[in-house]
This record gives structure tokens, sequence and C-alpha cells, in this order.
């Protein structure tokens, strides 16, 4: 199993949360989060050195999902073609090994856990 953290504008949730949908996926968790955008940073000027600004975080969505390794690549390109904008602030997807999970309501554990 593979969990998949994108952390995403907060225009596209819409988007994304419809093709992770159509992908099959049952589970989400979704955080608003603070991401700091190099592109975007307020710079200053302070006796002869450049400082950056404090308050230059941008405000995102992390968008976090378990897939199985057979999903991997389609929920990976998928995710992908639905962020990308070919602009700076687009977002960025982390892929991270999962040890093992439990769905308490049933106690499913394993894949069976995992809606993919």
């Amino acid at each position: 199993m593979i969990r998949i953290e994108a952390i995403i504008p907060t225009t596209l949730l819409p988007e994304v949360m419809e093709a992770l949908r159509d992908l099959g996926c049952a589970g989400c968790t979704v955080t608003g989060v603070r991401t700091d955008i190099l592109s975007n940073v307020d710079w200053t000027i302070y006796r002869g050195s450049v400082y950056r600004r404090h308050g230059s975080f941008a405000a995102a969505w992390r968008v976090d999902v378990v897939v199985s390794e057979r999903r991997l690549e389609v929920a990976l390109e998928l995710l992908t073609r639905t962020i990308a904008a070919g602009t700076p602030g687009d977002g960025r997807i982390l892929v991270a090994p999962v040890s093992g999970a439990t769905r308490i309501r049933t106690g499913e554990s394993g894949e069976d856990a995992v809606a993919l």
C-alpha cells in the first residue's frame, strides 16, 4: 500500500476530489495548510541586505489518500494531469509506503481496508 499526499492550490480541490472519486477512492483526508511558495515571496531590503518578509505563505489543501501498489501509477498520472497548470505554485505530490491499515468499523486490515 502507498500513501499519496498532494499539496494543491485551494481552487483545484473540487477537480481533484472528482478525479479521485472517478478512480474509485472511497476515503480521502483533506487538510487546510499554508505553503511557502518561493515564486511569490515578498522581499525587502534593510540596511543593504535582502530579507524575506514574514507572512509570505499561501493557503493550500493537503489531500491524503492510500492506494494499492497496483493502482499507484494510474493515481499519480490522474493527479498530475488534474493539478498541473505549468505555473509556479501548482503544488507537489509526495509518495510514501504504508506498512499497514485497519478499517475500524469492519475490522478489515491490509489492502482490504483500502478502497483500491
